[in-house]
């Protein structure tokens, strides 16, 4: 514990804060995962994919990682079961390549499908709720 303080307190100061805490272990802020959601779900593929890269690069980020936090965010989601289940099965599947060794830059781009895909399903589920 004594260790993590001073590794934050060297890199940024005396405020330890959530943010703080996160950008010295590497993990992405809860903030980057929503953008990310919301990249994926509402822009097209090449905008979310080059927009998800970037925040990677810049911050340093494992794919690995942001798989891991987008997991838990999904859970959180208000997907119907069937969606929620068919994107959940797909990060696994993307969590396993990447620890088999897959190129993260195929698998930024699965990522980016698994959340494209859903689109047209929630969009004809709308509808459908209105028709």
């Amino acid at each position: 514990s004594s260790d993590l303080s001073s590794g934050i307190n060297a890199e940024y100061g005396d405020e330890i804060n959530e943010g703080n805490v996160y950008r010295c272990t590497g993990h992405p802020l809860k903030t980057d995962i929503r953008d990310m959601i919301q990249w994926m779900m509402q822009e097209e593929f090449s905008s979310a994919y080059s927009k998800i890269t970037t925040l990677k690069r810049l911050k340093g980020l494992a794919l690995l990682d942001m798989i891991t936090e987008i997991h838990l965010f999904v859970q959180r989601i208000e997907f119907p079961g069937r969606i929620k289940i068919q994107i959940l099965t797909k990060l696994a599947d993307m969590e396993y390549r990447l620890a088999s060794g897959c190129s993260e830059k195929v698998q930024t781009g699965a990522l980016v499908g698994i959340f494209q895909s859903t689109k047209d399903p929630l969009i004809k589920m709308s509808l459908d709720d209105v028709m």
